[in-house]
């Protein structure tokens, strides 16, 4: 029996239906050519940045806009592949026909979708993990996660036999099935870093407390693709910091002008193996309150309109593509501490040092799926997410936070 329930393939079964449901779309309006597999892919694409193939409820509020957009894009790209090449010369009536069944095609898909993803969640079943005494801190971390993640799961901390913490297994074992209630339980020992790794996709502090031997951490500290990705990070920040100049431009004038100068501030901030440096961005605060070095509480209040508009958008992290160019930093990796946060939970936090394993990022796993971080509580939770992500990082989980940064930007959702 797997760790997982039907709830892990939800996505994946979506995404297949999704594509099908696309191509099927793209073919019944477009002539035969690349576009019945360009904007399918696209079409994926935004629904994914989204946040919409996640069924592990990312924030609080989930922006339920990934599929009514991909529809407008799917819409935008009919009518210019109508166009191009025979397009100039159809008939109104091909028009009208065309415009009819694209629409109807994302109504379909629309509905399929929603329909399929409700069906899916309905049929995940819902587990009770048992842990043993002396597990309550991670009994409590877990219950938090799944919480936030709305996993149909019950952490359950009790006096189950043969719990030795030192000696926990990796699988699941002696699974039992309520058919009344469709409960599955898990009457043994289990390994909650297992659970918290691979189905909630966090690695907690205070569950690795009592599996210190799940992460190798000696072994993360080089990794071949950390040299790669440190190329990739300097011709991407030099090819998006030139096309990002206008932006910028208009930022700078804005700032200027809602609120005076200066435009940019710098603040210290904590990098790899601790060394500090300086992080440059956007001003986005009342300048007679200062930005440089204020904590966190309480931030939102403080930012002028255009200010809020810019942190909402990400935009007023652009600066930060200098710090990427001198090698600061990366485009992913965990965020970059203020020295004031850092030396404070650097000493409270189980492995919160382990964050300095990488470059900090200019977005990272933690801030695509977790809200802004005010209180302690939420700075042990947030650690979760970036150990995660450092006992995981490859090509493929920075293409996936990549996309999701996307997403952040354009639906305005996320952490900040």
């Amino acid at each position: 029996m797997s760790i997982s329930n039907r709830m892990e393939l939800a996505p994946y079964l979506l995404v297949v239906a999704d594509y099908l449901l696309a191509v099927c779309a793209a073919v019944a309006v477009l002539p035969l050519g690349i576009a019945q597999v360009f904007i399918p892919l696209v079409v994926l694409a935004v629904i994914y940045a989204s946040g919409e193939y996640s069924l592990l409820a990312e924030f609080r509020t989930r922006a339920r806009l990934g599929v009514p957009f991909a529809c407008l894009v799917f819409l935008l790209a009919v009518v210019l592949g109508s166009m191009l090449p025979r397009g100039f010369w159809m008939m109104p009536w091909e028009w009208k026909v065309r415009a009819g069944v694209a629409v109807a095609g994302c109504l379909v898909f629309a509905v399929a979708h929603y329909g399929l993803e409700g069906f899916l969640r309905s049929r995940s079943q819902r587990c009770v993990l048992h842990l043993g005494p002396g597990m309550e801190e991670a009994g409590e971390a877990m219950r938090r996660h799944v919480m936030r993640s709305r996993y149909p799961a019950e952490v359950v901390v009790d006096a189950l036999p043969s719990m030795a913490a030192d000696a926990l297994p990796v699988d699941l074992i002696n699974i039992r099935t309520d058919a009344e209630t469709d409960t599955l339980s898990v009457a043994a020992v289990f390994d909650p870093a297992r659970f918290c790794d691979v189905v909630l996709k966090v690695l907690p502090p205070a569950v690795l407390s009592v599996r210190r031997d799940y992460v190798a951490w000696e072994r993360l500290q080089w990794k071949l693709y950390d040299g790669v990705k440190r190329g990739l990070d300097v011709l991407a920040a030099s090819v998006l910091g030139f096309f990002a100049l206008p932006l910028m431009a208009v930022a700078a004038i804005g700032i200027a002008v809602a609120d005076g100068r200066p435009v940019l501030f710098r603040q210290v901030r904590v990098g790899r193996f601790g060394t500090r440096f300086f992080l440059y961005k956007f001003r986005t605060l009342r300048a007679a309150q200062g930005d440089s070095d204020t904590p966190n509480d309480g931030i939102e209040q403080r930012a002028f309109p255009f200010g809020s508009f810019l942190r909402k958008t990400r935009l007023d992290e652009l600066p930060q593509l200098f710090n990427v160019i001198r090698g600061d930093m990366s485009l992913i990796g965990p965020r970059p501490e203020m020295e004031f946060f850092h030396d404070r939970w650097v000493g409270v936090i189980p492995f919160y040092r382990q964050r300095l394993i990488v470059r900090p990022g200019l977005s990272g796993w933690a801030q695509v799926r977790f809200p802004h971080t005010t209180g302690e509580t939420d700075y042990w939770d947030k650690t979760a997410y970036d150990l995660w992500y450092i006992s995981h990082r490859s090509p493929l989980i920075d293409a996936r936070i990549t996309l999701r940064t996307v997403g952040v930007m354009v639906f305005g959702f996320g952490a900040r």
